[in-house]
């Protein structure tokens, strides 16, 4: 009987770590989401540079990021990681693609 307490106490600290990661995680998402929407509204509407269309698509990604990952922590949700992921991939993908265009225009 005395090895059911020990195993129920690693358990607890066990999931006690890996929810202090998740928040760091999700903490960490929203700055970086944060610089990014910050930074690109201040070079189009501050520095004058006019975003061309995969610009904008990026954007689309990553604005919501910032909302999405704001409202997770105040809640204290982790299932957004599901739908903050996806809007990651899909702006990473558009950005791999527009990086491709800018280093090789004739595709």
């Amino acid at each position: 009987m005395p090895f059911f307490p020990m195993y129920c106490m690693r358990f607890t600290v066990a999931v006690e770590r890996a929810f202090k990661g998740i928040w760091r995680f999700s903490a960490v998402a929203l700055v970086v989401s944060l610089v990014a929407t910050l930074g690109s509204l201040y070079l189009s509407e501050r520095a004058h540079f006019t975003p061309c269309r995969l610009c904008w698509y990026q954007r689309i990604a990553m604005y919501p990021q910032v909302a999405l990952l704001t409202a997770a922590l105040i809640a204290r949700r982790r299932d957004v990681g599901l739908y903050s992921t996806t809007l990651a991939v899909i702006g990473g993908v558009i950005s791999c693609y527009h990086m491709l265009l800018e280093r090789f225009p004739s595709l």
